[in-house]
């Protein structure tokens, strides 16, 4: 299996299973924050201005993350798809540098358009080169939680990467490498986040994740979340309390790009049902109250595209 094709995204596997096998990358509750870094929301805390020639530098705050970088942060879900991609091919071929084609990067977003494809591959490398991330609550974490913490001092996740002629690169930081072959879990990371954009591209990484740190837990628990910590995920979008101390039309600015993210975009991932406040079904978003709307709860009730024979593998593995 060549490593930077399409099919390759799947791990080999001699005896398959009946539904296609998923990519899997290293992920840990960091590098899941790093999956909701936008250039919207991060809160910038410190710029330092070059002097000859020492480059200046400025700093974000993000969650539980610091963010360093050389110029302007100009992360977002584009720039997300290509670093979770190189994650991937790490995973799969234990290598430092990896590689992707245009034909290879159009033919995994579904993106039509030579050129926004190229402009976006090329930025999205771009703007992932140099990052800086560290973890700003370690002395809160459990020594458990540390176990799996790949971001215990300033860490540079790329040291390099260009794109030209049609094909781009990037090169990890060999030293966080090796950390995250220690330390992260393997997860799906399914085919069809590449493909979506905005709400649904974050509410779907967000029930994915949550399926599997909740694994060997109750099914309940695995396949619901709160409507309160999915809207965390989705940085795309207003926070409730800012829409609640401006106009308050939580309605076209929050629940409508969530329904439709839910109704519309994720038909073929998942189907669902709502929990409100005291626990009752209800089969519409539309139908939950606003003054409780981030305590209720939404339930996956079927993944359609979630191999649980693969993702049971993956935990023995890791065990």
């Amino acid at each position: 299996m060549t490593t930077n094709s399409p099919d390759s995204l799947s791990p080999n596997s001699n005896d398959l299973t009946k539904q296609e096998l998923q990519p899997v990358r290293s992920s840990s509750a960091s590098l899941q924050q790093l999956d909701t870094l936008n250039k919207k929301t991060a809160i910038k805390i410190k710029e330092i201005k070059s002097r000859g020639s020492i480059p200046g530098s400025i700093t974000y705050q993000h969650e539980d993350l610091t963010i360093r970088v050389n110029e302007v942060l100009q992360f977002d879900e584009n720039a997300d798809k290509i670093h979770n991609y190189a994650l991937i091919q790490h995973a799969l071929t234990h290598k430092d540098k990896i590689t992707i084609t245009l034909a290879e990067y159009m033919q995994l977003t579904g993106i039509k358009d030579r050129k926004t494809a190229r402009e976006k591959l090329a930025n999205a490398i771009h703007h992932v080169v140099g990052i800086t991330i560290s973890r700003n609550n370690l002395d809160k974490l459990s020594k458990q939680q540390k176990k799996y913490e790949p971001f215990t001092h300033d860490t540079v996740i790329y040291i390099d990467g260009s794109y030209s002629y049609g094909k781009g690169w990037l090169e990890f930081n060999p030293n966080l490498t090796k950390i995250m072959d220690k330390t992260t879990r393997p997860m799906i990371y399914p085919k069809k986040l590449f493909q979506l954009k905005g709400t649904a591209y974050y509410v779907l990484n967000a029930l994915f994740y949550n399926k599997q740190v909740n694994y060997h837990n109750s099914l309940a628990r695995q396949n619901r979340m709160k409507l309160g910590s999915i809207l965390e995920k989705c940085p795309n979008l207003p926070t409730w309390d800012k829409v609640k101390n401006g106009n308050r039309n939580f309605g076209s600015r929050i629940i409508k790009p969530l329904k439709k993210a839910i109704e519309e975009d994720l038909t073929d991932e998942i189907e669902c049902c709502f929990l409100d406040q005291d626990g009752k079904t209800q089969l519409h978003i539309d139908n939950l109250p606003l003054d409780n709307f981030l305590q209720c709860f939404l339930v996956v009730t079927k993944w359609k595209d979630l191999n649980t024979d693969q993702l049971d593998r993956l935990k023995k593995s890791r065990k």
